[in-house]
């Protein structure tokens, strides 16, 4: 069973990305004052990509998004670092 609610990490900028993944949003939040500083849809988010199918939505926002664009002080696996499966 995949939990709801999922951290994602501490991305270079000091935010910490959290996945609904019912609502399938990303909400990247301040750690200092608990703030959301952004939502991230991730239907809204794969329209906007043409290499990008909702099922690999987390996964290449984890990687090629924050990852490639901004960068991770650290990072928690998803199912797909542990089971190598899509969303």
């Amino acid at each position: 069973m995949i939990a709801q609610h999922t951290a994602l990490g501490l991305d270079a900028e000091g935010y910490i990305h959290h996945l609904d993944r019912d609502a399938g949003v990303v909400h990247r939040i301040d750690p200092e004052t608990g703030a959301r500083e952004r939502r991230s849809d991730l239907r809204e988010w794969v329209t906007q990509r043409d290499h990008v199918a909702m099922g690999n939505a987390v996964d290449t926002y984890v990687h090629e998004y924050i990852g490639e664009e901004i960068g991770w002080v650290e990072r928690d696996p998803t199912n797909r670092d542990v089971f190598g499966g899509a969303f």
